[in-house]
């Protein structure tokens, strides 16, 4: 930077912007200064070098702001070595926490397998009652309580239990001998004895009828069961023998936690009132077998909601399924002959009726008070009866015996007379004017 000898402006060419001075510069020899464009000292007369103009060069713009130093990286120290002392302190204290986790360990172990020994000792505890292939039961028992065991006869002895496999012992004359070996798993003993198996099941969890639900009487070249008391298990399965004759009949059979019954090939009556009041009852199945269904077998059952009357049966007696108030269907096999009385009254949720082709003869009423009945159907063939327009017609006497609410009676001459109460229960009047004012009819 230079500053004009006239006027004091600082200037960088050579000559002053203002007012045209050319900058001063010193001789190198005697120092005296003189005019950048002399060719020579005026001092000294030394000869300058021809000077070139030579443009600053640009100045760096300034930083918004100033970068901080990096940081200088220093290694980490080495730690310094621990004294030997502090060492051997924290190893044992290291030792000790493994020895008291251990000590632990071991005990947690210890007392869980003292609680599962319990437990083994008593799972199984109970009373097994000896059954056949058939579940009936027989007057043997075993009664098991921790690791010993008592039968029917009194005798007594120790069993031990590995897993679900079983060893049953006894003392004789102070030897130990093993009576039985098998498994037990689901309420069973199966044990094993001079080569045959052994069959034993515990009240209340074997999943069929044992000993304390039926009992046996002779019944013509049979047995007819019958229920002890109110029946506890929910699945009722009837054996087909009983000491080597057949289950011919049912007797009857009571209590509210029936669900279902099973009844076998073997089994050709059952029984009036044989399931009346089964309120639980929801599900059975009659066998081809079943030839006879007696008076009110299946009374006031108002949780049965559908049922198939085989072939095989020839005659339904006077109310067997009245009350049923949840049965909604029912089919009537081509077997059947008769129907006696109020057979379904009061089956109020009874939607369909199918009548087989060989029912001669239906009872007074046997559909009172079926309130919700809305189709009616006799099989083709019957020479009896016959249907149309969801209405029950005797053939021959050309009288309408039975209705509903859907019923439309035909007008092609097959009806010329209605029976009593037919539509006594068809609770809609105009429902009911609508099925009366079709012709006028005479009543039987």
């Amino acid at each position: 930077m230079n500053q004009c000898q006239r006027c004091g402006t600082f200037f960088e060419g050579p000559v002053c912007p203002d007012c045209g001075m050319p900058r001063t510069t010193l001789c190198p020899r005697c120092g005296a200064p003189n005019y950048a464009t002399a060719p020579a000292c005026g001092c000294c007369g030394l000869l300058f070098a021809p000077q070139r103009y030579t443009p600053p060069k640009p100045r760096p713009s300034q930083p918004l702001y100033e970068q901080p130093a990096p940081r200088a990286v220093h290694a980490p120290k080495k730690p310094s070595p621990a004294p030997a002392a502090a060492v051997q302190e924290k190893s044992k204290s290291r030792r000790v926490e493994v020895t008291v986790t251990v000590i632990l360990l071991a005990i947690v172990i210890a007392i869980v397998a003292v609680v599962a020994y319990f437990i083994s000792l008593h799972s199984i505890d109970g009373t097994y009652y000896r059954i056949d292939s058939d579940h009936y039961i027989y007057e043997e028992y075993l009664t098991l309580d921790g690791r010993t065991w008592k039968d029917d006869g009194g005798e007594t002895g120790k069993f031990t239990l590995s897993g679900n496999s079983i060893v049953i012992k006894q003392s004789l004359m102070g030897e130990t001998i093993i009576l039985f070996t098998g498994i037990v798993e689901d309420g069973q003993l199966r044990l094993r004895f001079m080569g045959q198996e052994l069959i034993f099941a515990q009240r209340g969890r074997y999943a069929s009828a044992i000993a304390d639900d039926l009992s046996f009487e002779e019944y013509g070249k049979g047995y007819a069961v019958t229920g002890r008391g109110q029946c506890k298990n929910t699945i009722i399965r009837i054996p087909s023998s009983h000491l080597g004759l057949p289950v011919v009949a049912i007797n009857y059979l009571r209590g509210d936690d029936i669900k279902s019954v099973e009844i076998p090939n073997s089994v050709t009556e059952i029984g009036d009132r044989a399931f009346s009041g089964c309120k639980g009852l929801t599900s059975i199945t009659i066998p081809n077998s079943v030839t006879s269904i007696g008076k009110n077998a299946f009374y006031n059952c108002t949780g049965l909601t559908s049922i198939m009357i085989p072939d095989s049966v020839t005659s339904i007696r006077e109310e067997t399924f009245s009350g049923c108030t949840k049965l909604t269907s029912i089919t009537i096999g081509s077997g059947v002959t008769s129907i006696g009385e109020k057979v379904f009254s009061g089956c109020t949720k009874l939607t369909s009726i199918t009548i087989g082709s060989g029912v001669t003869s239906i009872g007074k009423n046997a559909f009172y008070n079926c309130s919700g009945l809305t189709s009616i159907l006799v099989e083709q063939g019957n020479p009896i009866y016959h249907s149309a327009g969801n209405c029950l017609i005797e053939t021959a006497s050309s009288t309408l015996i039975s209705g509903c609410k859907t019923s439309t009676i035909p007008d092609d001459g097959s009806v010329t007379s209605i029976g009593e109460d037919v539509f006594d229960r068809v609770r809609d009047t105009t429902t009911k004017s609508k099925i009366l004012s079709k012709q006028p009819l005479s009543r039987a």
